[in-house]
């Protein structure tokens, strides 16, 4: 919980802008909380992505890996 809620910190002080949510993901369950805890604490639902995929460390890299990619490619064609 320590470390969602210094996400939390970090985005109302504009030091980030978007918050990536991990967590084992097998029943989807614990980002979804993790998600939750952070929207209520003021953080808007598009400035949350939540890593539906990633089982593992690995997994959850992986897909951060493309997301970042993807951002990119959509912030070039803007």
């Amino acid at each position: 919980k320590e470390r969602i809620l210094a996400a939390i910190q970090l985005y109302h002080a504009k030091k980030i802008e978007k918050i990536f949510i991990s967590g084992d993901n097998r029943s989807h369950k614990e980002a979804e909380s993790i998600a939750a805890i952070a929207e209520k604490n003021g953080v808007p639902f598009h400035a949350i992505i939540i890593d539906i995929l990633g089982i593992d460390t690995q997994d959850t890299c992986r897909y951060f890996k493309h997301f970042l990619s993807l951002e990119k490619s959509l912030e070039k064609s803007l």
